[in-house]
């Protein structure tokens, strides 16, 4: 049996993804498909009923395997796990979503044609090929993610078109995370270099009531900003968006949002 292709952790200062492909990650339970069995991450076959793998083992896989997740909707991972993991279960309301083709020989973006055509002209109800879009702008993708977090999905999956499938943990298939917001109080500010010479090119932030502990953020700020007076962000709150939190509970790729406006 193979072993599922998995993803790393996306940094927006180590990875460029534009032209890349995405879609949204489902809140499912990970399987294979092999032709005639579905099988998990961990190599443990899972007891599909007749009525859902008969017609998937009429696909023209030769010698290819399916991986997808098997998903109900967003938010129900706990009922679908449960279904698919019980013996004798009839999996209705279940439907296998397909976002890659097991291959040692195609790229990621020829795999994926095939995979949608095969999908289209089996003309399965419960067999979804699920959609791949091209990552054009980062603010879209950053846009799409919101939303889809927003109404209660996990977020988005990343995969560079020109890959071929690794069976292991790979920089090639990318997790984008949600990020989170905070406070923090402006002790400082940072001279711009450049083409923001004699402008604010970042702010200092103190973690914490003190300002023994500090970080800088520069994105996100524009040209007016970065043009008014220090004495403008000194001691006001800043609202910050970042990846996560390092050992030391300092933000990670932090984006200046504002400043706090208190109603």
């Amino acid at each position: 049996m193979v072993s599922p292709m998995l993803a790393k952790k996306y940094l927006p200062d180590k990875h460029n993804v534009i032209g890349w492909y995405a879609s949204e990650k489902l809140d499912g339970v990970r399987a294979i498909f092999d032709g005639k069995s579905f099988w998990t991450r961990n190599g443990n076959r899972l007891d599909a009923p007749y009525h859902f793998t008969a017609s998937l083992e009429k696909l023209p896989l030769h010698g290819r395997f399916l991986d997808g997740e098997l998903y109900i909707s967003r938010g129900r991972f706990n009922e679908c796990s449960g279904i698919v993991r019980r013996h004798g279960d009839e999996w209705w309301g279940i439907e296998f979503h397909v976002f890659d083709l097991i291959s040692e020989r195609d790229s990621f973006a020829i795999r994926n044609d095939d995979l949608r055509m095969m999908i289209e002209d089996a003309d399965i109800p419960h067999l979804i090929h699920v959609e791949q879009d091209i990552v054009k702008c980062l603010d879209e993708l950053s846009n799409w993610h919101n939303e889809i977090t927003r109404q209660g999905g996990e977020g988005i999956m990343l995969k560079n078109p020109q890959s071929m499938y690794e069976q292991k943990r790979s920089s090639h298939l990318l997790k984008m995370k949600d990020f989170h917001e905070a406070e923090y109080t402006c002790v400082g500010i940072e001279n711009g270099k450049g083409k923001y010479n004699g402008m604010i090119g970042a702010l200092v932030l103190a973690v914490g009531d003190t300002a023994e502990k500090t970080f800088t953020a520069g994105s996100g700020l524009n040209d007016h900003e970065r043009s008014v007076s220090p004495h403008y962000f000194i001691g006001q709150k800043i609202t910050v968006k970042y990846f996560e939190l390092s050992k030391d509970g300092i933000p990670r790729f932090p984006i200046y949002k504002g400043i706090r406006t208190d109603k």
